[in-house]
């Protein structure tokens, strides 16, 4: 069974995919590449139940919950979510959780292909939730911002 986890080394995000736990070294892909790691004695979870794809989605649910420092808007209904276009590395934020973004306005700055991309919301709302940070990597289609 694969496992998806989000981790964190430095300052940077990984997704990293494991698949067979019992080889020395193990075998990953983070964000898609192939690692060989070793893992010094560490407790490890047995898996979720559900399908991979299902765990994966909700691993970065999970994740982006943990680099979200807004205050908690769990009653506020999000009417739209901005999305990262192609993958890349998030450059900066430009709106604040609470500030308004209207159709058009840059909500973020994405480094791809070493080219920095002004993302540009295709929603108009209040800024719910922030759910990527500067310097996280990002994959095409994932949550950016949520809009209410």
């Amino acid at each position: 069974m694969t496992r998806v986890l989000k981790v964190k080394v430095g300052s940077r995000w990984f997704i990293v995919e494991v698949d067979d736990m019992s080889t020395s070294p193990i075998h990953v892909l983070v964000d898609g590449e192939p690692v060989d790691v070793e893992i010094d004695g560490a407790a490890i979870e047995p898996d979720p139940p559900g399908p991979p794809q299902a765990r994966r989605s909700e691993a970065r649910d999970q994740s982006a919950q943990d680099i979200d420092t807004s205050p908690s808007v769990a009653s506020t209904e999000i009417r739209h979510t901005i999305l990262a276009p192609m993958p890349g590395v998030i450059i900066s934020i430009s709106h604040a959780v609470g500030g308004h973004i209207r159709n058009g306005d840059e909500a973020c700055v994405l480094e791809a292909m070493k080219m920095h991309q002004s993302i540009r919301s295709d929603g108009e709302g209040t800024v719910t939730r922030i759910l990527v940070q500067p310097g996280q990597q990002v994959r095409g289609g994932e949550p950016l911002i949520e809009l209410s």
